[in-house]
């Protein structure tokens, strides 16, 4: 697991026809855009603002002596992947090809600098997301949680 994905289980006092009923509500009144089936999903937060670096969520359903438990991944996409990379790539190569021999490991380091700090502002915009995805499909669960029933990620 790298640091642009995060797993989760859930489980909910719902039996599994109801919970992907429930999912695939949330699916039809736009909170989500994607697949849902008896299988899994495959789901985006559908969101009024631009953000490269919400997950793609994906995940199951399998049932559960409580009722249903909901196993899934939260991963960056692609192009939130390509946009990290084609903001950091030329930042290292115009630095290499400018810069005059290293004296120290200081000067090895710095072409690698801004590339890490975009790296880091990827990881806190996914991150962000990620809490926000995973706050939503809770709710979609949780008018039937039972004390004993709970919703962490892994």
């Amino acid at each position: 697991m790298g640091i642009f994905c995060r797993s989760f289980v859930m489980e909910t006092a719902f039996p599994l026809e109801q919970a992907l009923e429930r999912l695939l509500l949330a699916v039809e009144l736009r909170e989500f855009q994607g697949t849902v089936s008896p299988k899994g999903f495959s789901i985006r937060r559908i969101i009024s603002y631009n953000n490269s670096f919400r997950p793609q969520i994906r995940g199951r359903f399998e049932p559960s002596v409580a009722g249903t438990k909901i196993v899934g991944e939260m991963k960056m996409t692609s192009l939130g992947h390509l946009i990290l990379v084609a903001l950091s790539v030329p930042f290292v190569v115009l630095f290499i090809l400018r810069a005059p021999a290293p004296d120290s490991i200081e000067d090895v380091m710095k072409p690698f600098a801004l590339p890490l700090f975009f790296y880091l502002l990827g990881w806190i915009a996914f991150a962000a997301e990620a809490r926000i995805a995973r706050k939503s499909l809770s709710q979609l669960w949780e008018s039937a949680r039972g004390e004993n029933d709970r919703a962490f990620p892994i």
